[in-house]
């Protein structure tokens, strides 16, 4: 019975998965859900308390692959080519579906945006704090590795991947390279542990 239940609950969460990234999640229905999982609109609640909970279960599903995709595809040695190999791939999951729908579109219409971006960065901000700490053991970049500016370049990975997720078919690889591009270059540039503008050397 534990295996058919957990069974029905990883069947509701692919099903939902493909309602949400067709239809939204405004215009996703239980009933659309239980349907497309072959299962009684009584089973859904079953398993979630309502259409917001179950959504939140998709995302965080979502968001669990994404972290996994990241890891498997950086696995060298070198960590400016892991930084590179990782921004490369969270860009290109945001274009891929169900992510780019579910995680980029629907997420803060569904949970509403201090929802979404407590669960978002509950997954992400680790993974940038791992990237920038093994920068700063290369000697990569020099600065102190803060709060704040892990917060800085996860509203930039964020923006970054608006940008592609958004952009015309035609232009959307030219974007995606430049999106990485520039957003190396920024990291290049905290090696400079120099004076900055506005402090006394």
């Amino acid at each position: 019975r534990d295996q058919y239940a957990l069974q029905t609950r990883r069947d509701l969460l692919q099903a939902a998965a493909v309602c949400f990234s067709a239809q939204g999640y405004l215009g996703t229905s239980l009933t659309d859900i239980g349907r497309e999982a072959m299962v009684t609109r009584g089973a859904v609640y079953h398993h979630f308390e309502n259409k917001q909970a179950l959504f939140e279960e998709v995302m965080l599903d979502q968001l669990t692959t994404c972290v996994a995709e990241l890891r498997s595809a950086t696995t060298g040695d070198e960590p400016v080519e892991r930084a590179a190999t990782a921004l490369t791939t969270f860009l290109q999951l945001c274009t891929a579906e169900p992510f780019r729908t579910i995680v980029m579109e629907q997420g803060p219409i569904a949970l509403g945006w201090q929802r979404w971006r407590e669960l978002d960065q509950a997954y992400t901000l680790l993974v940038i704090k791992e990237h920038l700490q093994a920068l700063a053991e290369a000697r990569v970049i020099t600065v102190e590795i803060t709060d704040v500016l892990i917060q800085l370049l996860y509203a930039c990975l964020h923006e970054a991947g608006d940008l592609v997720a958004h952009a015309p078919a035609e232009q959307r690889a030219g974007t995606q390279q430049e999106a990485v591009g520039l957003v190396l270059r920024f990291v290049a540039g905290l090696g400079d542990a120099g004076s900055q503008p506005g402090t006394p050397d």
